[in-house]
Order: structure tokens, then C-alpha cells, then sequence
């Protein structure tokens, strides 16, 4: 389910979602959005967010995307870096049979 779809489910949470989401993911799913965002504002703007360092928990990470951009930007951003990643994912695959 999309978070469009998954918005009108009456026990939805987003935050929650995305926080399962960099769970499962990892943290090469939520690195890049943070470091993104961290050096789109800067540092000293995000001081009292508490910007995540990359060696904090993939949920941690989640929860700092969240108080940034929202529960439904933060879920579409992270469901955006999981497409992207799938999207990679095979053609590298398809690299590696081509030159088998």
C-alpha cells in the first residue's frame, strides 16, 4: 500500500511507518535523506532538532526525518528512497548476468 492509500486506514500512523521502514531498510535508506536535509538547513539551524550522526539507528534517524518534514512528507520521502533504490538494485543485477 501506498501512503495515500495507507492515510485512510483508520489505525494508520506514518511516524510509526517510517520508522519500520529504516528498520527494515537500513540505514543506506535513511542516511542520504538526512545528510540531504542537514545540508540543505545546515547544522547550526538543525542544533535544536538534534541531527542524527550516521551511526545512530536507522529509527532514530526515522524520527528526526519526521520532526523535520512532517509525518506524511517524511514517509513519502522514505517510500521515495526505497523506489530508487529498487530501481538501482536491478539493473546492477542485470550488469553482473550480462557479463557472466
Amino acid at each position: 500500500m501506498t501512503a495515500q492509500a495507507l492515510a485512510y486506514h483508520p489505525t494508520f500512523n506514518a511516524a510509526e511507518e517510517c520508522e519500520h521502514l529504516a528498520s527494515r531498510f537500513g540505514a543506506p535508506l535513511v542516511q542520504p535523506l538526512v545528510r540531504s536535509i542537514v545540508d540543505a538547513i545546515g547544522p547550526e539551524a538543525l542544533g535544536a532538532l538534534e541531527a542524527p550522526s550516521p551511526h545512530t539507528s536507522p529509527r532514530h534517524q526515522a524520527r528526526f526525518l519526521v520532526k523535520v518534514l512532517g509525518e506524511d512528507n517524511a514517509l513519502r520521502a522514505i517510500e521515495g528512497s526505497i523506489r530508487e533504490q529498487e530501481h538501482i538494485r536491478p539493473k546492477r543485477h542485470l550488469s553482473l548476468c550480462k557479463s557472466a
